[in-house]
């Protein structure tokens, strides 16, 4: 798994903890925690790349992220309100580029953990 940095106040919310835990996940390419927490429906959203839809799709076109299997994520922020999320940082790709990202993420509901949708920005640098 690669390292994690992390702001000093991620552990204030619940949705900043399984925030956390999302991209470790996505660090250590832990399909199974991805398969786990995301809906059948899952809209994922890369604009002016790609738009996957369901959750089959989603987890086979994962290991594309330049997230998976990251080699360090350094997450500046991570907001959270009712079941909506944000989060921003840099990460050192598994192919070591360099990336600055912002995530914003749709939970089906404020009460649980399970994302509807995922729009990535990710930045080359």
């Amino acid at each position: 798994m690669g390292k994690i940095i992390l702001p000093a106040d991620c552990g204030n919310a619940p949705k900043k903890l399984f925030l956390k835990e999302w991209y470790s996940a996505l660090a250590s390419s832990d399909a199974t925690f991805i398969a786990n927490h995301i809906a059948d429906q899952v809209h994922w959203c890369i604009p002016g790349k790609k738009s996957i839809i369901g959750k089959a799709d989603c987890i086979q076109r994962f290991p594309e992220h330049p997230i998976w299997n990251a080699k360090e994520i350094t997450i500046d922020a991570i907001i959270t309100h009712g079941r909506e999320a944000a989060v921003s940082g840099q990460l050192l790709s598994a192919k070591r580029s360099k990336n600055t990202f912002c995530e914003v993420f749709r939970f089906k509901s404020a009460g649980t953990n399970i994302i509807a949708s995922i729009t990535s920005f990710i930045i080359p640098v």
